[in-house]
């Protein structure tokens, strides 16, 4: 089995290392690199990709959902799947994140051993079928709300 290559973007350095240890727990999978700046993340992911990126959204000199943008234009094969940690949310960063095709996002404080179910969940696309469920049943609701109204 081939091992899942992850790349980690995290300013914190103690979480950097809590994170990189948990990956290095399981044998299937492989830190590839990792950053405390935006700036060596994108240059890492112009000759580089990795099956997951892992990314804090609070960084300091451009946010986590610039750093996707700018990393996807740069090399659009740079990450298969994406999982964000943060402080803080809003709807509008929660709609910039499904633009952008983020699997999931994690709120700090988390249990690491939640994070790596999370993860297994992620590579499974079991998170993937749960959200365009959630999402094809709120839009069923939508349409019978519309149907009534007409």
């Amino acid at each position: 089995m081939e091992k899942k290559k992850i790349f980690i973007i995290v300013e914190n350095h103690e979480l950097l290392e809590g994170i990189a240890q948990q990956f290095e727990k399981f044998s299937n999978y492989q830190i590839v690199g990792t950053a405390n700046s935006a700036g060596d993340a994108i240059t890492f992911f112009k000759t580089n990709n990795c099956d997951l990126l892992v990314i804090d959204l609070m960084l300091t000199d451009i946010d986590g959902v610039g750093v996707l943008e700018k990393v996807n234009e740069v090399n659009k094969n740079a990450y298969q799947k994406v999982v964000c940690i943060t402080s803080f949310t809003s709807p509008l960063i929660s709609n910039a994140l499904e633009k952008l095709n983020v699997s999931y996002c994690f709120k700090i404080p988390f249990d690491f051993n939640y994070f790596m179910d999370v993860i297994k969940r992620v590579f499974s696309d079991e998170i993937k079928i749960k959200k365009l469920k959630s999402k094809m049943k709120s839009q069923k609701f939508y349409m019978k709300w519309v149907f009534l109204l007409i």
